[in-house]
């Protein structure tokens, strides 16, 4: 399950706490959302330090959650060209990682759906390998950013051993990219779970649809139409 801060860290150390303890109790794992209010390529040097500091207190709850790992929209590129942007990019998440050395949480960059965002699924993979960090792919944000146009293939190749952490909703673009999230599309979600089943794949998918359980369930029952050795 995803602890959502996407609209502000509103969750003290306390109740983190609290929720670690009782996530011990059952067969549940917890990743976090950062917050959406996240540019770590602004041109403002407050606002650069504001947005890791809003990364850092995700990590700390997640710390207190016994969570992992912490997603998070990197920023725009806004007069940055791509590799600029990468550079700057790399030199913002080493201060944050330097931050919470020893806390045992990893953070994702997370590829995002409109074009003015920093966060290619190739620049966040990228930045995984180079930086040692965990990463996400939101499907939703691939289909968007090439509208509709995805090779998810090609980007399941790219994606580095180990576990991996998905995000996947249906979704609505428009000229500039990602519009919104919608209910799951599942012929296309089977497609995409078919892909998963065939490599073998360890990941983590966190259903994103505005009919979050209820989509939730039928991605479950996909799986388990297709392989039911998915959950053993």
């Amino acid at each position: 399950m995803e602890v959502q801060f996407g609209r502000g860290v509103q969750m003290g150390s306390a109740l983190a706490k609290k929720i670690g303890e009782e996530r011990k109790k059952h067969a549940v794992t917890l990743s976090v959302h950062a917050p959406y209010y996240i540019n770590m390529l602004s041109q403002d040097d407050g606002k650069r330090a504001a947005s890791r500091a809003r990364i850092v207190e995700s990590c700390e709850r997640a710390r207190c959650m016994g969570a992992s790992p912490v997603v998070f929209h990197p920023g725009y590129y806004g007069g940055l060209s791509n590799e600029k942007a990468y550079e700057e990019m790399k030199k913002q998440i080493r201060l944050v990682l330097a931050e919470i050395k020893g806390w045992n949480v990893a953070i994702a960059p997370e590829n995002t759906g409109k074009d003015k965002q920093f966060g290619s699924a190739e620049e966040v993979v990228a930045l995984s390998r180079e930086l040692k960090t965990s990463f996400c792919i939101d499907i939703a944000h691939l289909r968007a950013k090439h509208r509709g146009n995805e090779d998810v293939r090609k980007t399941l190749d790219m994606l580095p051993s180990g576990h991996v952490h998905f995000q996947y909703s249906g979704v609505e673009w428009n000229a500039g990219g990602e519009k919104r999230h919608v209910p799951i599309d599942e012929k296309h979600f089977t497609a995409f779970a078919h892909e998963l089943i065939e490599r073998r794949i360890d990941c983590t998918i966190i259903c994103e649809s505005p009919e979050t359980l209820g989509d939730a369930l039928k991605m479950k029952r996909i799986f388990g139409k297709l392989d039911s050795a998915a959950f053993k």
